[in-house]
């Protein structure tokens, strides 16, 4: 009570609306008689905008950014996170059709040691070149024939860059179509969350229809938490409100319809860390489940999120 009546005070010192003045459209009494005359000095209640405004700072997790910042900096991302998948898309472009010649592998091949397979450690390295970061959130070279686990099901056997080309491409179609989606900023406490409804909204037209592209409706729940954290490129790749973001367009249906897929290790195998029957959410799980299963890697949101990301780590691409 004491915090409601606080935050009545500070709304009444700002949003005082003085020019309110209820007449015949006011009611009184459980059979909401009418009123007949001008309300008295009880009767009285805040401006609605300045209400509103101040309701919505109030229900933020961040008290040192407004409403309007969050909102910049949610736009920033998507525009980054954008510019993150060109950048792929463009690497992958030797992989667009599954029946050419496959690319050759780099010399010499970049070796990335499993390294909770062997050493029952992980951690988040920094690469920097296309084929390891490819290699170490996938867990195969993109030359690798696989059949990725989605929410599909499970796709035809194919090089495994095609696949990454062909998520690449859905989300960046789906990035060219969209209107800034709905950000929520609410009271979830300190927990960070997203979440998306793959399917279309059965009102609404599909726009633009002649695309092809089934528009899906995603709701996306950004908090300034401990664990989603504003996207920095200086910044090792982890959890952030950008990686979010990227995480919920995997799961569409034109993208990669990626699940959240859940680490199962082979049996009698050391898992200290006890990643085995947990979702692959975060970076160390994402690359646990890499590690140990490839076809899931490749359709779990959360590695085609962190494979994104890590492009900002390598060389710009030349024109």
């Amino acid at each position: 009570m004491a915090t409601t009546g606080a935050f009545l005070d500070d709304v009444g010192r700002q949003q005082f609306w003085t020019e309110a003045q209820v007449k015949k459209d006011g009611v009184t009494g459980p059979a909401l008689t009418p009123l007949t005359a001008l309300t008295n000095a009880k009767n009285w209640h805040f401006h609605p905008l300045g209400f509103l405004a101040q309701m919505r700072e109030c229900l933020t997790t961040d008290v040192h950014l407004s409403e309007e910042a969050f909102e910049q900096e949610i736009l920033t991302s998507w525009n980054t996170g954008l510019k993150l998948i060109e950048k792929r898309l463009k690497q992958l472009d030797p992989w667009k059709d599954a029946t050419a010649v496959l690319p050759s592998a780099p010399t010499p091949v970049p070796v990335v040691v499993r390294e909770y397979a062997t050493t029952h450690d992980i951690h988040n390295i920094q690469h920097t070149t296309f084929w390891e970061n490819f290699i170490y959130w996938f867990g195969v070279d993109p030359n690798t024939i696989t059949a990725p686990e989605t929410l599909h099901g499970t796709l035809a056997p194919a090089p495994a860059g095609h696949h990454v080309y062909l998520y690449m491409k859905g989300m960046k179609t789906y990035f060219r179509h969209i209107s800034m989606q709905r950000v929520i900023k609410g009271a979830l406490g300190f927990e960070a969350g997203a979440w998306v409804h793959p399917a279309c909204y059965p009102a609404q037209p599909l726009r633009p229809a002649q695309a092809g592209f089934q528009m899906e409706y995603v709701n996306i729940g950004c908090q300034y938490g401990l664990f989603f954290r504003l996207f920095r490129k200086t910044d090792p790749v982890d959890q952030n409100r950008m990686e979010v973001q990227l995480h919920e367009v995997a799961h569409l249906q034109n993208t990669a319809h990626a699940k959240d897929q859940i680490i199962a290790l082979p049996a009698a195998t050391s898992d200290p860390r006890k990643f085995n029957g947990r979702t692959a959410y975060g970076s160390e799980a994402a690359r646990v489940l890499a590690e140990f299963s490839a076809n899931r890697a490749l359709a779990n949101a959360e590695n085609i999120a962190f494979f994104i990301e890590s492009a900002k780590d390598e060389p710009e691409l030349v024109a």
